[in-house]
């Protein structure tokens, strides 16, 4: 017997911005085991931040953690022991980590100063992709580095022209008069001492596209965009980059973005 697809918030090993909730799956060559009882425990390094003692209950989706507050941008391992029907026992692990919570965002939304068309629902005339790009500094020995980014559009990222996943649509589709996603990156292998650059592409997406347009918007409809790096240094330290009035604005070679 085995515990397998261990996931938070429905996700393996994702960065959540909320008191998480736990899943597993058990998987035995026996007939008709079913779970008796479980047993988490949450650690940060090597403090532990949860430990639910032996749970009688046959729950293994949905388990939710109730104990000391997250502490945003650390990571967390996580243990679930399970005693099944038979008396057999099987423990296994997995991790998470934590992005930024409210009180945390210091940058600023950097609108682009082009006018934005009017649209039709149609071919034609759509607004072109605009760059965002701001240049920063690192030091020698960088131990971890992650992007926490967002905009008002859908949007490429790229680090040093690199990209760190193959997304198209970030950050997706959502009510967007009410609340916006944001994604999370390791750019970890991308940056090098001395100069480097971040760079987001950014497009109408939904968020501006005449096919998709409620009948009354409570949403500015300029490309923006909203990005923090945290980078953690081997010797201890850590610096964040921003995006601020240093982030420079420019047309790109994209001139016509919609989804349709």
């Amino acid at each position: 017997m085995e515990l397998i697809r261990l996931k938070v918030n429905s996700q393996y090993r994702p960065c959540v911005d909320e008191a998480p909730y736990f899943s597993w799956v058990i998987t035995s060559d026996e007939k008709n085991v079913m779970q008796t009882s479980y047993h988490i425990t949450v650690k940060n390094m090597d403090e532990v931040m949860w430990d639910s003692g032996m749970v009688e209950s046959d729950k293994s989706i949905f388990v939710e953690y109730s104990r000391k507050p997250l502490q945003s941008l650390s990571d967390y391992n996580w243990t679930v022991e399970v005693t099944v029907n038979n008396g057999e026992k099987a423990a296994a692990s997995s991790s998470f980590e934590t992005g930024f919570m409210k009180k945390e965002w210091t940058a600023e939304w950097v609108k682009s100063p082009f006018p934005m068309k009017k649209v039709k629902p149609g071919t034609g005339g759509q607004n072109p992709a605009e760059y965002f790009r701001k240049e920063f500094d690192a030091r020698d020995g960088v131990k971890r580095a992650r992007v926490y980014a967002t905009c008002h559009g859908a949007y490429q990222l790229s680090v040093n022209g690199i990209r760190p996943d193959d997304r198209e649509f970030a950050p997706e589709f959502t009510v967007y008069s009410k609340y916006l996603c944001y994604q999370t990156y390791d750019v970890t292998p991308f940056l090098r001492e001395g100069g480097n650059v971040i760079g987001m592409l950014v497009g109408d997406g939904w968020y501006d596209s005449a096919n998709f347009k409620p009948r009354s918007r409570k949403f500015k409809a300029e490309h923006s965009v909203l990005f923090q790096i945290k980078i953690d240094y081997e010797d201890g330290t850590s610096e964040m980059v921003v995006s601020d009035d240093a982030v420079k604005v420019s047309e790109s070679p994209v001139f016509r973005s919609v989804c349709r």
